[in-house]
């Protein structure tokens, strides 16, 4: 199971570095365009922080796949990832979808929309499917990332040995 839980965070990585990427691309090409000198705080306030933060939070599960790629095993570390990550996967999907509800149920009652399909097709063209997986495959690499405990089997002829399971 080594090499799963490895080519899980990996994979959980690379959703999320995809997902930051994007989001840059997206700054970059939407808000330089309109940027001016009275937008820049607020630019820099609600549009880049998330994306530094995003990243920043991205070391905490790269620095687990190091240390389960050098066989270090240990449960605070794993923790601390669960923690956070489910947080910030459970906080961005509040913050995409929370605010959505009012403006669905607006162009509802005009009749201009008749599905909440568009709203949830809106969050997954952001990159919200990437987001997603990636915050999804982090949590489940890092439940993978627990070291097991060692059990003791006795060989016929009577020497103890210990199998990882």
């Amino acid at each position: 199971m080594k090499k799963g839980k490895n080519i899980t965070l990996l994979v959980g990585i690379a959703c999320v570095s995809a997902t930051i990427i994007w989001q840059v691309i997206k700054t970059i090409f939407h808000y330089f365009s309109i940027l001016n000198e009275d937008g820049l705080k607020y630019f820099i306030a609600w549009d880049v922080s998330p994306i530094v933060i995003m990243f920043l939070l991205l070391i905490i599960p790269v620095s687990l796949l190091a240390r389960n790629l050098k066989n270090k095993t240990g449960t605070l570390l794993p923790i601390i990832s669960i923690i956070i990550n489910s947080t910030v996967l459970l906080w961005v999907l509040f913050l995409s979808f929370t605010p959505a509800i009012p403006q669905y149920l607006i162009y509802s009652k005009l009749g201009l929309i008749d599905t909440c399909f568009t709203v949830i097709m809106g969050f997954l063209e952001s990159g919200g499917l990437l987001f997603i997986i990636g915050y999804a495959a982090i949590i489940i690499g890092s439940f993978l990332s627990f070291s097991k405990n060692q059990k003791q089997n006795t060989i016929d002829d009577g020497d103890t040995t210990l199998i990882d399971n």
